[in-house]
């Protein structure tokens, strides 16, 4: 079950979806080609205080833009995976707490994200040991 759950072809299928997404997402509303979506006070509030530092808005879709293209073109693309985490939980759960009409987009990304970390999970199995015998440099 799990050979075929993780095989080539849905690994490859939802990694393209997912950098799709997020270059997408990145590119259109980084330079204004899309508007965001109206919402409720408490998201807009949200987002429009990550607009306003000056930075964060922008470093949230850099990063988007950065992952997209790193998955697309399957390159660093478990390093792309632990790079976008934090912002598909954010989406996720912004989509699921304080709009919940992009909910279904929001879990989408999120467990996108999660699916192809366990996809790569032979990847990451050392940063889950107790005690390193390697010296450091």
């Amino acid at each position: 079950m799990k050979k075929i759950i993780f095989s080539k072809w849905p690994v490859l299928i939802v990694r393209n979806l997912l950098g799709i997404n997020l270059l997408l997402s990145g590119v259109l509303i980084l330079f204004g080609f899309v508007k965001l979506p109206p919402s409720n006070p408490p998201a807009e509030n949200f987002i429009n205080s990550l607009i306003d530092s000056g930075y964060e808005w922008q470093l949230i879709k850099i990063t988007e833009i950065v992952a997209g293209i790193l998955l697309l073109t399957n390159r660093f693309v478990p390093f792309a995976l632990i790079l976008i985490f934090p912002v598909t939980l954010n989406i996720a759960l912004f989509n699921t707490i304080l709009w919940p009409q992009g909910a279904p987009a929001g879990i989408f990304v999120f467990f996108s994200n999660i699916y192809l970390i366990l996809a790569f999970f032979k990847t990451y199995k050392h940063f889950f040991t107790m005690k390193t015998n390697i010296q450091p440099l």
